[in-house]
């Protein structure tokens, strides 16, 4: 009897201890990617401007 719930407890930490990892390694690697994502667009340089000018002159 003892041997049986020893054996439950064991089984479900071990279970809990698994699922945990799972969950950690997948939201490390979503973070990992987005992460990578910002990064790529820090690093593009193509942004352009566009500047009007009013002249008082020629206002309508």
């Amino acid at each position: 009897m003892k041997k049986k719930i020893l054996f439950t407890i064991l089984t479900i930490i071990l279970v809990i201890v698994i699922l945990y990892i799972i969950f950690f390694f997948r939201n490390n690697s979503i973070l990992t990617s987005v992460l990578n994502i910002e990064n790529e667009y820090k690093n593009k340089n193509n942004i352009s401007v566009e500047a009007k000018v009013y002249n008082e002159n020629n206002s309508f």
